[in-house]
């Protein structure tokens, strides 16, 4: 009796002790776009929106940067969306190569850079969200994001 007694104190001590862990392993997919966001404003200023389809869209801040998450794979009505992209892009002032675009390309490990139609820089991050993933595994996608960010501006436009 003693014996069970201290295992149920066990496992209800352990139970509450873990409780707010249990918010960060909590599963945050893209059909939440206000949980990203909340997200997303621990890293600065940022604002639920809409994008031209109905879908949802962030737009933020961080350090100092000016960056989007467009929702994907969304149900006709903007919910049930599967993947977000993070998005970021500059205006070509330091003349930005497409060799500089390929060699980012083929040296780094997050974000995606391109040149757009108008020859200016841009940096995305595409996020599989589908299934879900912890919130503690996102807000170390949001990590990742803000080390590309900087490493960017610093590595291919000097800032």
């Amino acid at each position: 009796m003693k014996t069970t007694k201290l295992l149920l104190k066990t496992s209800v001590l352990a139970m509450l002790l873990s409780t707010p862990a249990l918010a960060r392993d909590t599963l945050i997919g893209a059909d939440n776009p206000e949980g990203i966001l909340k997200i997303a404003q621990e890293f600065g200023n940022a604002e639920l929106t809409v994008d031209s389809y109905g879908d949802p869209m962030i737009e933020a801040e961080m350090n100092d940067t000016t960056y989007r998450i467009v929702f994907y794979d969304c149900d006709m009505d903007g919910s049930d969306c599967g993947a977000i992209n993070f998005g970021a892009m500059w205006y070509n002032e330091n003349n930005v190569s497409l060799r500089d675009i390929n060699n980012w390309n083929s040296t780094e490990r997050y974000g995606q850079a391109y040149l757009d139609s108008d020859k200016d820089p841009n940096l995305d991050f595409e996020v599989n969200l589908e299934h879900g993933v912890t919130v503690r595994n996102l807000e170390a996608t949001f990590e990742n994001w803000e080390t590309a960010l900087m490493t960017f501006e610093s590595e291919m436009l000097g800032y």
